[in-house]
C-alpha cells in the first residue's frame, strides 16, 4: 500500500488497545473508589511489605482497613467511666 496505507492501519489497531488499556484503567479505580466509600478510608487495601507487625501479621498479606466511628467526649465526661 504505501507509508499512508501503513500509517492507517497502525492507527486502526492501535484504537483498540487504546481503548481497552482505559477500560482497564478506568475498571481499578472505580473499584478503589467503592472501596474508599465503603471502608471510609482513603487508603482501604494495603500490603505489608515488611515484618514489623510480626507474629500478628506476616510479610506480604493484604490489610483491609477501615474507619471507626469518632468516639464523642463531652465536657465533665469521665473517660473511664463510659469503657
Amino acid at each position: 500500500m504505501g507509508f499512508v496505507g501503513d500509517t492507517v492501519e497502525s492507527v486502526v489497531r492501535l484504537v483498540p488497545q487504546t481503548i481497552s488499556i482505559g477500560m482497564v484503567v478506568t475498571s481499578a479505580f472505580i473499584i478503589w473508589k467503592g472501596l474508599m466509600a465503603a471502608t471510609g478510608s482513603e487508603s482501604p487495601v494495603v500490603v505489608l511489605l515488611s515484618g514489623s507487625m510480626e507474629p500478628d501479621f506476616k510479610r506480604v498479606c493484604y490489610l483491609l482497613l477501615h474507619k471507626l466511628p469518632l468516639y464523642t467526649c463531652f465536657v465533665g465526661q469521665d473517660e473511664l467511666a463510659s469503657v
